[in-house]
């Protein structure tokens, strides 16, 4: 478990494409979403993902932009689950 949330905490992004519409981007209905909790507080984010071709793209629930992040953070993700 420790690894797959470090792979988790280490997905950044790498650029912000133009563009509001998430289904362009696989994002209308991501087939990841991570719900994390954190901090003395109990802060929640909610981070979607989903893969299009052979690009990556995710977001916070609450952003209205998505980001470009590493072509193999899901399928790292992925792998780490997988062994849990």
């Amino acid at each position: 478990m420790d690894t797959f949330l470090n792979h988790l905490r280490d997905v950044r992004a790498n650029s912000f494409p133009s563009g509001t519409n998430m289904a362009e981007f696989g994002l209308a209905q991501p087939p990841y979403r991570f719900k994390v909790q954190f901090g003395d507080k109990n802060t929640v984010e909610i981070v979607e993902a989903a893969k299009k071709g052979e690009k990556v793209y995710a977001r916070r629930a609450t952003d209205p932009l998505a980001s470009e992040v590493s072509g193999t953070a899901l399928d790292d993700l992925d792998k780490q689950l997988a062994g849990i």
